[in-house]
């Protein structure tokens, strides 16, 4: 139990319980040794999580664990579009979706404060989005307090690949949608002979 003084090895830090310990990572931890004593600061934990405890182990000394702590979400920083990008014929109604936005932290964590989410294109068609499949125009969607997300369908008269944007207090995210063209009306003209 004597502190070894003049030890001078490499000490690393892991998560070894929790609840989010899937995924999670701790990071940005520097730290120095001063007469064998290894302090770290500036760690951090990504994933919000209870129960969760690390490990030091410095090669093939005796690990210590410390006591366990819970990681809370962060401050919202940013949206993030969570579905799979979608695809349908090009129309003048918002019927392609449901597409699902979601405010987070700058790890990724999802947040429950009230939020706007402005929607826009960069079609040049003539995009379209609605709160419900076929609904009247929206330009924005609401995350409510307590929730994390927010859904939207989206139209568009255009064929190709329109890149939509969540933007507002958050940081903005992006995602490209697939539109492709509808049945075409072929007309045909007689002449005299």
């Amino acid at each position: 139990g004597n502190v070894a003084t003049p030890d001078s090895s490499t000490v690393t830090l892991s998560i070894t319980s929790g609840t989010g310990t899937s995924g999670a990572t701790v990071s940005g931890c520097s730290g120095a040794e001063t007469l064998g004593v290894f302090a770290f600061t500036g760690c951090s934990v990504d994933t919000v999580g209870t129960g969760y405890t690390l490990t030091a182990q410095d090669g093939t000394l005796t690990a210590a664990t410390s006591g366990a702590f819970t990681i809370t979400v962060g401050q919202p920083s940013q949206f993030a579009i969570i579905s799979d990008p979608v695809s349908g014929v090009a129309s003048s109604s918002a019927t392609i979706g449901p597409i699902t936005v979601q405010e987070q932290d700058a790890f990724g964590n999802p947040t429950t404060s009230a939020e706007r989410v402005n929607l826009s294109s960069n079609s040049t068609g003539t995009a379209k989005f609605a709160a419900s499949s076929g609904g009247t125009g929206i330009s924005h969607v609401s995350i409510l307090a307590g929730s994390s997300t927010a859904t939207f369908y989206y139209g568009d008269t255009q064929a190709g690949l329109p890149t939509i944007t969540s933007s507002g207090a958050l940081v903005s995210d992006t995602q490209s949608e697939t539109i492709t063209g509808g049945a075409g009306n072929d007309t045909i003209t007689l002449g005299a002979a």
